[in-house]
């Protein structure tokens, strides 16, 4: 399991993790989800009430669980979001990814809302 920091300004996502930030870049390059699918999962999840979402991502099953994503190529299908059939695709940044430290490109990943900031 990893517990993963989103962050809302000025209405973009955000990884809020900025030790995963390339520091060869000149300047903040902030970790922008921009991709559709991550954005709507990220919005669903916020409830448009909250601007931080820390959310745990399982690669076993965990019953209740906020999401699932099944994996298809090299992105995810939502097929469960906050209890209601889902379908849209979910392509993660490799910053993502990388914060997935303990499975990178698992065949499912279960996501719980671990904590909330308004």
């Amino acid at each position: 399991m990893d517990i993963i920091p989103f962050v809302s300004k000025n209405g973009l996502w955000h990884l809020d993790k900025p030790e995963y930030l390339n520091m060869n870049i000149i300047g903040y390059a902030p970790l922008i989800i921009v991709e559709r699918g991550s954005v709507t999962l990220l919005d669903e999840l916020s409830t448009g009430m909250f601007t931080s979402l820390n959310l745990e991502f399982h690669y076993k099953p965990i019953h209740p669980h906020d999401v699932l994503l099944i994996k298809e190529g090299v992105r995810y299908r939502c097929v469960s979001l906050l209890g209601r059939d889902w379908d849209f695709f979910v392509w993660f940044p490799h910053y993502v990814f990388k914060a997935m430290e303990t499975n990178n490109s698992p065949d499912r990943i279960y996501i719980k809302i671990s904590s909330v900031i308004i």
